[in-house]
């Protein structure tokens, strides 16, 4: 949970400074993906076990806001490659 926590600031810092790279929306959306895991397994555990899933449902959201960063991410990326090489060729 801690080096998730790390991962997500070290995530927004590097899209603050606004480096653009083709393989960070794929890590952006695998985080997601794997958030969305652990807030799945959060919750389940908590069902079975009555453990207070107060990591469960706070991640799961962190999960889909991450997907749906990642997603848009993307399509900047895309539309930033697409003005790039149209300029390239003129």
């Amino acid at each position: 949970l801690v080096l998730l926590i790390v991962l997500i600031v070290v995530e927004r810092r590097r899209m603050d400074r606004g480096i653009i790279m083709s393989s960070n929306y794929k890590r952006i959306i695998i985080t997601g993906i794997v958030a969305v895991l652990v807030g799945i397994g959060g919750t389940v555990v908590f069902y079975f076990t009555e453990i207070p899933f107060a990591i469960g449902l706070p991640v799961l959201g962190m999960g889909i806001v991450y997907i749906v960063a990642g997603v848009i991410y993307r399509n900047e990326w895309m539309k930033w490659i697409k003005v790039y090489s149209q300029s390239q060729r003129r």
